[in-house]
């Protein structure tokens, strides 16, 4: 019938929806080898400190560069660092600032709830209680089966992790954040909104997410 005709077709098609993002990545990865190889050359030619000083200059200063060779490009690597290094310290950002430069940090409070619970967002419904693994990066130490992911925030190079993960909390995110998504996609209880929870969770901490309440709990295993 009609339907299963339709059906099969996007079945069989929407497979293709994911080439464009393939094509993509695949160019980008051209792009970078070819600007890695030219930073090489300036490296050679002592005229930046490490390869991936290339990617502080942008197009129009590395073809003058390589028509220039006198093109002073450790100042201009300098300039564009500049601004990120004044603020590698700070190791949390706001969640708001207001228009007179105010920061504003929001705490949930709720009345009911038990001493020494972390709040949060419900992200995705569910509860589950498991063994805490805190991660900065996605590949810093193994996730066991069962544990419970505990981030600042996720990407897509995180993706991999959900399929062990019970539960997942983080610190930064709305409900269409990455591993938000994934977490629905996967049917594992998140909670999001944390504050400060790759801090007050440690390794092996057994801890009760519910996904459904915006709740993170300690558990004493008795």
């Amino acid at each position: 019938n009609a339907f299963v005709h339709h059906a099969n077709n996007i079945q069989s098609l929407l497979g293709y929806r994911e080439h464009p993002k393939y094509m993509l990545v695949v160019i980008i990865d051209r792009m970078r080898r070819h600007a890695l190889n030219i930073g090489k050359a300036f490296v050679a030619e002592g005229r930046i400190d490490c390869v991936d000083d290339i990617f502080a200059l942008d197009i129009f200063q590395v073809t003058e560069a390589q028509k220039d060779p006198k093109l002073d490009l450790r100042s201009l690597i300098s300039a564009a660092t500049d601004p990120v290094e004044r603020v590698t310290h700070v190791k949390s950002w706001p969640v708001m600032i207001d228009s007179r430069g105010k920061i504003i940090r929001g705490q949930r409070k709720d009345k009911d709830v038990e001493d020494g619970t972390l709040l949060g967002d419900p992200i995705s419904p569910g509860v589950v209680r498991g063994k805490a693994k805190v991660l900065h990066s996605p590949y810093e130490k193994p996730l066991l089966s069962g544990e419970i992911l505990v981030a600042r925030h996720t990407e897509p190079s995180w993706t991999p992790l959900f399929i062990n993960t019970g539960g997942v909390v983080m610190e930064v995110g709305g409900p269409m954040q990455h591993g938000a998504i994934i977490a629905r996609e996967y049917g594992i209880p998140c909670v999001s909104g944390v504050e400060d929870a790759t801090r007050l969770i440690k390794d092996g901490d057994l801890v009760e997410v519910d996904g459904s309440e915006g709740t993170v709990k300690f558990v004493v295993d008795n």
